[in-house]
């Protein structure tokens, strides 16, 4: 008889632990390997034949095949599950796996195998309860088969860890990099915080500094405070007193100024009337003198005539005395009309020299004016200027002021910020430790899963050894 423990199929597709029966009315499971150069696809599927099929469609029952799990390259390990009810009953026919991919050709066939009650003392299956298996069913495997699983198991599991392992380290290094990166940070955080500590001082000193030289500006503002007030009372009072009082003055002055002008216009309207009736008498006179230039002409033509007519009568004393008295007449009156002449020019110039004093006397109560009102100007400024300065100061140190609370300000921000990033490194310190904890637990895990791999490594090589035994051995019934 054919060894039905060895598959001597050429396909990539490797069952493997098959054994040479399966108990009936239990679940199975088939093992297999597929090969790097199979393209798994998911039409592909495992059906369990008779070998006396007559085509791929006398399946006695069909499982689809589950994608693979590796990626790199290696064979890989893959399993399905055959439940109970779609099993063949006890019976002496022989059947085997195919695996079929999704174009109908054949890539893999397995050891044959039948279904068949265990005998008793069969130490070559194991009986799983409902504690170990997921349907609650009771599963017949052999033992080679459960531990093959079990190693398949533990290698996977191991493998599996390994793969948390290096995720964990990786984590690791990561969460390293990262305190680092926060260690760094917080450095750089502490020395601008120095740097921020020792601008806070430099400013804290030089607002004590601009402090003090307000209070010392507030102390000479208020001794000249004082001062102003001394000298209100004193000699600025008196002096800005005496100022008000010239201003008074002066504007008494300008006032008597206007009115004595007003009355010097008034007198210079009355002087020009004056003078103007003076021009207009002097101009009777002149017409007067006129007419008694007419007057004189006729009366010495009238002379003349009578002297004619004297002459014509001889009588020469008469003639002499009109002529004496005519001579008189006119000197007399000449005299009489040149005093007036010369009275009315002389009071035409004393109006004129006082006119010119007056305008003289006017001017100089205008530049005086004047001076008063520029000296009261500059003294307006003076005290402008002083209370712009004070209020210069004022809002500097308010400036000064606002300015340090907002240092304050952004001082205490970062000090919470600080605090916050302390707190982050704790807590970052802290799931270190933890996770170096977690580290711990899945090296020991897998030195536990070594030793478990190991165990079941023996044991599978003990149940080979005891297999070829039987196999070798006459008295099996085999051969």
């Amino acid at each position: 008889m054919a060894d039905h423990n060895i598959n001597i199929s050429p396909f990539e597709i490797t069952f493997q632990n098959v054994p040479q029966s399966y108990v009936p009315g239990t679940a199975i499971e088939c093992h297999y390997s597929l090969g790097s150069s199979v393209k798994w696809s998911s039409k592909d599927w495992i059906g369990l034949y008779k070998i006396s099929r007559g085509s791929l469609r006398d399946y006695y029952t069909f499982v689809w095949s589950p994608p693979p799990h590796s990626q790199d390259g290696s064979p890989r390990n893959c399993c399905v599950r055959f439940e109970a009810s779609y099993l063949p009953t006890a019976a002496p026919t022989l059947y085997q796996f195919l695996y079929i991919d999704g174009r109908g050709s054949v890539r893999g066939s397995s050891p044959t195998f039948s279904f068949c009650q265990p005998q008793p003392g069969d130490g070559d299956h194991l009986l799983l309860d409902d504690g170990e298996t997921a349907s609650g069913l009771v599963l017949v495997v052999s033992r080679s088969t459960f531990l093959e699983g079990q190693l398949t198991q533990s290698e996977q599991a191991r493998s599996d860890l390994e793969k948390q392992l290096e995720e964990t380290e990786s984590e690791n290094r990561k969460l390293g990099a990262r305190i680092q990166e926060l260690e760094r940070q917080r450095e750089e955080r502490e020395r601008e915080n120095r740097e921020l500590g020792t601008r806070i001082q430099e400013l804290e000193r030089q607002w004590e500094e601009r402090e003090r030289e307000n209070r010392e500006l507030g102390t000479r503002i208020q001794e000249l405070e004082r001062q102003w007030e001394e000298r209100e009372n004193g000699e600025l009072g008196t002096r800005i007193r005496e100022l008000e009082r010239q201003r008074e003055e002066t504007e008494r002055e300008n006032g008597k100024l206007r009115a004595r002008i007003q009355e010097l216009e008034t007198n210079r309207g009355e002087t020009e009337g004056e003078n103007r009736e003076l021009g207009t008498r002097t101009q009777e006179l002149e017409r007067q003198w006129e007419e008694t230039e007419r007057e004189n002409g006729e009366l010495a033509a009238r002379i003349q005539e009578l002297e004619r007519q004297w002459e014509e009568r001889g009588n020469g004393e008469l003639g002499t005395r009109i002529q004496e008295l005519e001579r008189q007449r006119e000197e007399r009156e000449n005299r009489e009309l040149g005093t007036r002449i010369q009275e009315l020019e002389r009071q035409r110039e004393e109006r004129e020299r006082e006119n010119r004093e007056l305008g003289t006397r006017i001017q100089e109560l205008e530049r005086q004016r004047e001076e008063r009102e520029r000296e009261n100007r500059e003294l307006g400024t003076r005290i402008q200027e002083l209370e712009r300065q004070r209020e210069e100061r004022v809002r500097e140190n308010g400036e000064l002021g606002t300015r340090i609370q907002e240092l304050e300000r952004q001082w205490e921000e970062r000090e919470r910020e600080n605090g916050k990033l302390r707190a982050r490194i704790q807590e970052l310190e802290t799931n270190r430790g933890e996770t170096e904890r977690e580290n711990r637990e899945l090296r020991a895990r897998i030195q536990e899963l070594e030793t478990g791999t190991g165990n079941a490594w023996r044991e599978q090589t003990r149940l080979a050894e005891q297999c070829q035994v039987r196999v070798q051995d006459p008295g099996n019934g085999q051969t």
